[in-house]
């Protein structure tokens, strides 16, 4: 893949994501197993969104950045992923996505090499955020579908 198509595939995946939501009837309860119900994935997904575009643009504007982990559980408990309505969300995965591609494909190819450090010493690329967000929405497309229709 070139790293335009790559970008592409990046945005598109939003969009494909909010397409599978509003497809297919969101489960609305926790699982017994605590597993997220749809709402909260929506909120997952915004939020996972945000916080690896702000490593991107860290990445992009600093040498080697220090880049913050991702508490999942920790957003989930205190942002109220169960609570919310789920517009806002979407329309921030699309917002999020439009601009953070622009602004890669503005700075050129030289972005996708450019990465920043965990505090575990992980280094990350841009091009492994980019590619670890398309893996991830399809994941979580996945989920979506594969959940059976609730019963009326």
């Amino acid at each position: 893949m070139s790293f335009e198509s790559d970008i592409e595939r990046y945005r598109q995946s939003g969009s494909e994501f909010a397409i599978a939501v509003r497809n297919h009837a969101a489960r609305q309860d926790v699982g017994d197993d605590g597993s997220w119900n749809t709402t909260m994935v929506i909120h997952h997904m915004a939020d996972v969104d945000l916080h690896f575009a702000l490593r991107i643009r860290e990445i992009l504007v600093h040498e080697n950045p220090a880049l913050v982990v991702f508490d999942e559980q920790k957003y989930a408990e205190r942002l109220n992923y169960a609570d919310r309505p789920i517009e806002a969300a979407l329309l921030l995965i699309k917002s999020v996505r439009e601009d953070t591609a622009e602004v890669l494909l503005k700075f050129g190819e030289s972005a996708w090499t450019r990465s920043g450090t965990r505090a575990d010493g992980t280094k990350i690329a841009v091009s492994d955020i980019v590619l670890k967000t398309i893996d991830h929405t399809q994941e979580h497309i996945d989920q979506i579908m594969s959940e059976p229709e609730p019963q009326s």
